[in-house]
């Protein structure tokens, strides 16, 4: 988050610039920002993949098979769509759990 609300302030003073060289100077500053941003983001990425592997490893290996089948739809980013709430006889959605079960 600090390399991200860096580039923000850089970002601002690059509006601010009324010279063409200070923008200049300013674009160079905000290219390199951007640039370890992206690769502050990827290994932050890549270390929580990696983490997640690790846990569900040791979970099917200590035979937990729900979480690892839950880590591994989180990873596939394969996720289910929420249901579509009932409605009752007048057309109004029933949004409760209990109501749509006693609908049903």
């Amino acid at each position: 988050m600090n390399k991200i609300q860096s580039r923000r302030e850089i970002k601002d003073e690059l509006n601010r610039c009324r010279t063409r060289t200070e923008k200049k100077e300013a674009q160079e500053k905000d290219s390199i920002a951007h640039r370890e941003v992206k690769q502050s983001i990827k290994r932050d990425k890549n270390r929580f993949l990696e983490e997640q592997t690790e846990r569900a490893e040791q979970e099917g290996a200590s035979g937990n098979m729900r979480l690892v089948h839950l880590i591994t739809k989180t990873l596939s980013g394969k996720q289910s769509k929420p249901a579509i709430p009932a409605e009752d006889q007048q057309g109004n959605s029933i949004f409760t759990q209990e109501g749509q079960l006693a609908r049903w």
